[in-house]
């Protein structure tokens, strides 16, 4: 009996050597599963940490780059308006500085045209009196007259023999 029992004992040890080996293949294979579903759920975890940080410093870059872009564009906006102001102003002072010289020019024309208007009357009236006292001289000039002492002679009439007389002062 003791053998039956140490043949009974062998087996049940066998059985339960088996059993246990399928336990372990079965644990083993758990683990494993387990091991690959936890390492899965990890790599997820740690892909949707990864995309949520670079999402965050993408949003910070971006939300900086649209704020340096905001003072940019505010910034052109408010050197336009000044420029605008600049350029108003440089305006009105070419205006008024256009009227100036158009003012300068238009008066001293007046004045030219005036001048000028004056010189020539003032010359016809001169050139009027002259040429009275031209024609004069120029008939004095025509008549046969000589120097005598401080007076002058002339000779009056086409006789030969006639000689010159003493022209009066006045």
């Amino acid at each position: 009996m003791q053998d039956y029992d140490l043949q009974k004992a062998i087996h049940n040890l066998g059985m339960m050597t088996q059993f246990l080996q399928k336990q372990s293949r079965d644990l083993a294979a758990e683990l494993k599963s387990g091991q690959d579903a936890f390492f899965e759920k990890q790599r997820g975890e740690v892909v949707r940490y990864i995309r949520q940080d670079i999402k965050n410093e993408w949003d910070k870059a971006s939300n900086s780059y649209l704020k340096d872009m905001e003072d940019a564009r505010n910034m052109m906006i408010s050197e336009v308006n000044e420029f605008r102001a600049y350029l108003q102003e440089v305006n009105a002072k070419n205006k008024q500085l256009v009227f100036r010289s158009w003012l300068a020019v238009s008066l001293s024309l007046l004045v030219l045209l005036i001048g000028g208007g004056w010189l020539s009357y003032q010359y016809t009236q001169v050139i009027r009196q002259n040429q009275v006292d031209a024609e004069l001289l120029s008939l004095i000039n025509r008549s046969d007259l000589v120097k005598c002492g401080d007076s002058l002679c002339g000779k009056f009439g086409k006789e030969k023999s006639g000689e010159y007389r003493l022209i009066l002062k006045r």
